[in-house]
């Protein structure tokens, strides 16, 4: 869920520390776009796992139908 969101960001964060450049902007900067990148990520995942799991209820809806 949400927490687990928040935790995939924080480490993600963790990770690309060394990417970090002082030079190209401040340091809530990087952070913040590093977080909503993982954010986007881990939603856009779920969105795509939540279709998978649709269509395959579905198909065993309707073959569930065809066999009765």
């Amino acid at each position: 869920g949400d927490e687990d969101a928040v935790q995939d960001a924080v480490v993600c964060c963790w990770k690309k520390i060394g990417r970090f450049v002082p030079a190209r902007g401040s340091a809530f900067n990087f952070f913040t776009t590093v977080c909503l990148n993982e954010l986007r990520h881990c939603h856009r995942a779920s969105v795509r796992r939540e279709c998978v799991l649709d269509r395959y209820r579905q198909h065993l809806s309707e073959r569930a139908e065809r066999e009765e």
